[in-house]
């Protein structure tokens, strides 16, 4: 019997999600015509906090919502999280890789919920492409930023390989320890992995604080040695 399910882990995933668009909100909001991409991290926070949400209605809503939707959105909010990681660093973002990716995605997901149901294969698709998304997160937030800023984004670039690992981590359980036929009845393995996204996130919306304050303070240094 697993100490806690996946049902009120994905519940709580939902509310940081929630927590931390409002904490990106504000900074957003103070420092919108300052700096580009902080709108899309706003927006990478709502869409997964969406995508969730919708996850929890699975079974209630029809599959085209409870899991494709749901799964396209949550991914959809990452890539808007590397295109917002780009327009922070000021760098040119070339966005057809990870469109490609997230097309492989839906293409392969569509055909798991639809054409040959199979949660297993699913949750094995979900979670390649989590790592990849995650690993592309984490080069452009440390090769993006500018080589006096790199140290300000150390922190977030190892959230995102944390988030890279626990994607592989339940990847090798989908191989070698097996899915649940019930998403909700997952097992404690990858229950628990799932809350470490949970945990994973609140440290990813700190990173994400820290790394634009730090760079507030970089460039006002800057402005006061310049004057």
């Amino acid at each position: 019997m697993n100490f806690i399910d996946m049902r009120t882990v994905l519940l709580g995933l939902a509310a940081t999600d929630v927590i931390g668009a409002l904490v990106l909100g504000l900074l957003y909001w103070h420092n919108r015509g300052r700096y580009k991409g902080l709108g899309l991290f706003l927006l990478a926070f709502l869409m997964h906090s969406a995508g969730i949400a919708l996850m929890l209605g699975r079974g209630a809503l029809p599959d085209a919502i409870g899991i494709f939707a749901a799964n396209i959105s949550a991914m959809g909010g990452l890539l808007c999280l590397y295109s917002g990681l780009c327009r922070f660093w000021d760098r040119a973002c070339d966005l057809r890789p990870p469109l490609a990716m997230l097309g492989l995605f839906a293409a392969l997901h569509a055909y798991f919920t639809f054409a040959v149901p199979s949660l297993h294969a699913r949750t094995l698709n979900l979670n390649v492409w989590l790592a990849a998304f995650f690993s592309l997160c984490a080069w452009v937030a440390r090769a993006g930023a500018p080589p006096a800023l790199r140290p300000s984004a150390l922190f977030t670039t190892l959230v995102f390989v944390a988030f890279a690992a626990v994607s592989l981590a339940r990847v090798g359980l989908g191989l070698f320890g097996g899915v649940a036929s019930d998403f909700f009845q997952s097992g404690a393995a990858d229950t628990s992995l799932v809350l470490v996204f949970q945990l994973l996130t609140v440290l990813l919306v700190f990173g994400l604080f820290l790394m634009v304050n730090r760079r507030l303070l970089a460039d006002a240094q800057a402005d006061f040695e310049g004057r």
